[in-house]
């Protein structure tokens, strides 16, 4: 399991510079933006990057080969959701080292506010990951593709739809959301993150085994 993350982790090694910029430039954008709305995209982003993994894995064959070495089926589909999980907890650190730094400068530090952002963007961009997964398992990475990009098209639409509605009401907004009302909506969004896994998972782990049936 620690080999295959470790190879996942080199391959995405090679995308390292272009990360960099998207991020610099996805934090800059962020920096401006009044709904933070730039920032948790960030941590989308970086959850897809999951899609690289699989693409040279089915360019080269590499599933195939895999399953020659002692790895079984159940193994190599864990360590992708292992991958997804890892991706948008760097995402989500990203996100909050920003947003911390921001609102310090600025003089409008809120716990609250951070662990608001921190909570969608870590599960948010978990949640987008758990709805590819299935359909890069399924069908081959040029099959899927048009798949994933409609639904990260929709998530990223839902954001920017929020964070405008966000800049137009904002303290509107941050009123209405007590500590109480954050915390059931964090909780609210991490038991659906579960149940979707929940399904997800099998359903991955059954698509990737009917291609050596």
């Amino acid at each position: 399991m620690k080999g295959l993350l470790v190879k996942d982790l080199i391959i995405l090694k090679r995308s390292l510079k272009t990360m960099a910029a998207v991020t610099v430039i996805f934090i800059i954008a962020g920096w401006a933006d009044k709904s933070n709305g730039m920032l948790i995209s960030l941590a989308f982003i970086f959850s897809m990057m999951t899609m690289s993994s699989f693409s040279y894995d089915q360019f080269s064959n590499w599933e195939t080969y895999a399953l020659t070495a002692p790895i079984s089926l159940r193994q190599y589909v864990t360590s992708k959701y292992l991958l997804s999980g890892l991706l948008s907890l760097v995402g989500m650190l990203l996100v909050l080292v920003t947003l911390v730094a921001k609102l310090f400068i600025n003089q409008l530090f809120d716990a609250q506010l951070i662990f608001l952002f921190g909570g969608v963007a870590l599960l948010g961009s978990f949640l987008l990951s758990i709805l590819t997964l299935p359909l890069l398992f399924k069908f081959s990475i040029e099959k899927a593709r048009l798949a994933v990009m409609s639904l990260v098209a929709i998530f990223f639409l839902l954001i920017s739809t929020v964070g405008y509605l966000f800049e137009k009401s904002q303290v509107t907004i941050l009123n209405q959301f007590s500590s109480f009302s954050v915390n059931h909506l964090i909780l609210i969004l991490f038991v659906t993150t579960l149940g979707l896994c929940a399904i997800s998972y099998p359903l991955s782990y059954r698509f990737f085994k009917q291609k050596f049936n």
